[in-house]
């Protein structure tokens, strides 16, 4: 093609105003730390240390299962009862994180994020002192319900930061991706002067780009982002045909030429559009991501309540 038919719209590749809405410029106001490879490391690290910490863990808990009948210390009241103390002053120390970030008269006492660390390692190490509190058996109602509360604590702080850790890693990684995308697909969309190509791609990338309003509408927005891909796909894909016909028969291309010319030019836009496909994902999980932390706080309280009726019934009786 020549200078020509590239058209007045040189500065396309930017996403300026009047053009096709850049999703990078959007996103790196959104995720200005994630277009950062130390960021990128330290989250890969952190998946690292949760994984080794999970294995020594189940590990330990596993091995004191199968040989706890040869201890000692199930007959032990003294080990029992130290475990549980020990167990639950940790398991209060844990509280202290929220503490720390909702009131005001602690806002200087220390970084946040060394409190999260303390959080961390105490919400560990005290239920895994519990465990060997109740000697692996549940002996009341009331056991049950702290144990069951206690578990689901774990396993939704892990989880959650599991997912958090995965989650930044893989935000980093797909905006890398859509950086060179859409680099690639906009120097190649710049030979078009066409207003239904920039209606197509400006109005996918506002529909991936935009977070479901609530959990319960993250089915409908998944299914909605696909039919705009689809009808994006097909209406870009159709002017860019159209185009390179026009150009073949006054270029004289015979049909092999014409054929692969238009795979080149549609192989840039399938990227990009699976690569934004893949944001409104990883932006939906971000959403459930934090109401599944809200699970994690009221669970708490209800293990502290059957704490204290524990604490009391062996001391009253």
């Amino acid at each position: 093609m020549t200078e020509e038919q590239a058209g007045p719209n040189a500065d396309l590749r930017t996403g300026q105003s009047g053009n096709i809405v850049s999703a990078v410029a959007i996103l790196k106001q959104k995720y200005p730390g994630q277009f950062n490879e130390i960021k990128n490391k330290a989250s890969k690290a952190s998946s690292r240390k949760f994984f080794l910490a999970s294995c020594l863990i189940a590990a330990i808990i596993s091995s004191a299962w199968f040989k706890w009948g040869a201890f000692s210390y199930a007959v032990d009241y003294a080990f029992i009862y130290n475990t549980g103390l020990a167990g639950g002053l940790l398991m209060l120390l844990a509280l202290a994180y929220s503490l720390r970030k909702r009131l005001g008269v602690l806002k200087n006492a220390g970084k946040v994020e060394s409190w999260y660390y303390l959080h961390l390692c105490a919400g560990i190490s005290g239920p895994l002192l519990i465990i060997f509190h109740s000697s692996f058996a549940v002996k009341s109602v009331n056991s049950l319900i702290a144990i069951t509360a206690m578990v689901l604590i774990v396993c939704s702080g892990a989880l959650g930061r599991f997912i958090f850790t995965r989650l930044s890693f893989t935000m980093h990684s797909t905006l890398e991706r859509i950086s060179r995308e859409e680099a690639q697909l906009f120097d190649t969309l710049v030979k078009y002067d066409s207003e239904l190509i920039r209606k197509h791609l400006s109005r996918l990338t506002e529909t991936c780009l935009t977070q479901p309003k609530t959990v319960f509408h993250i089915p409908y927005a998944y299914f909605l982002v696909r039919a705009h891909a689809a009808a994006c796909y097909a209406g870009v894909g159709d002017q860019i045909t159209r185009v390179l016909v026009e150009v073949a028969k006054r270029s004289r291309w015979d049909e092999q030429t014409l054929r692969l010319t238009v795979h080149s030019e549609k192989y840039y836009l399938r990227q990009y559009i699976k690569t934004l496909m893949d944001v409104s994902v990883v932006r939906s999980c971000e959403q459930l991501l934090s109401k599944w932390r809200l699970f994690h706080a009221p669970v708490m309280y209800l293990l502290l309540l059957c704490a204290l009726a524990h604490v009391w019934v062996v001391h009253a009786y």
